[in-house]
């Protein structure tokens, strides 16, 4: 809860503080560091737990927790070795979550070959939405626009981002680039213009790639 309203202080206050911490409560510090851009804290947290006395093993879990982290910080080395570890060090076979983890951290790198590799060797029947959503991002990386609007264009997208914001005593539900909200045009309007004013220049220089 702390670390979801930002206060990653008390976060850490409270689990710092508890007499017992099991799975759960480690990966939700784990996460808590990633998502807040401590990736390097939250690799530390982990390594601790695995040698916490070897009272509590890391689980598939903690591992989509701490790679996430090397996602956001392009941790590739440390995330590859992480990867490895999966089933050499805790005889955990990596699932397709894990292998979306590496293909996105591979991607980011610019290591396009890996992340092909990586989305061959998922376990199973690999997730189209996941394996084209991946294949997108690795398109636009190489700056094949076509390909990477193709995939996009399967019908398949990401879960946007949803926030609550409290107006009075009215709660207001927004949606990354949507437009239900029945006074989105004025929203959209003002913060435009307050984006401005604050100095902001968008980047349009991939525009004319677009154009046919």
């Amino acid at each position: 809860m702390y670390a979801k309203c930002g206060s990653l202080d008390d976060a850490l206050r409270v689990f710092e503080s508890m007499p017992h911490k099991n799975e759960v409560s480690w990966n939700a510090m784990i996460s808590a560091l990633a998502f807040h851009g401590q990736a390097l804290e939250a690799l530390s947290l982990f390594r601790r737990m695995s040698k916490d006395n070897g009272t509590v093993q890391p689980n598939d879990i903690n591992f989509i927790g701490v790679l996430a982290a090397c996602v956001h910080a392009g941790l590739v080395d440390e995330g590859r070795q992480l990867f490895e570890s999966m089933k050499l060090s805790f005889g955990l076979v990596p699932k397709v979550e894990h292998y979306s983890c590496m293909v996105d951290l591979c991607a980011r790198a610019g290591l396009l070959n890996e992340a092909w590799d990586l989305i061959k060797k998922m376990p199973g029947k690999r997730d189209e939405i996941v394996d084209a959503i991946i294949s997108s991002k690795i398109y636009a990386n190489m700056r094949r626009w076509d390909d990477s609007a193709k995939m996009r264009q399967r019908g398949v997208s990401k879960t946007p981002g949803c926030s609550w914001i409290d107006v009075g005593a009215r709660a207001h539900e927004f949606h990354a680039g949507g437009s239900l909200h029945h006074h989105s045009k004025n929203i959209y309007q003002l913060l435009n213009e307050e984006m401005k004013r604050e100095g902001y220049i968008p980047n349009i220089g991939c525009i004319s790639r677009w154009k046919t």
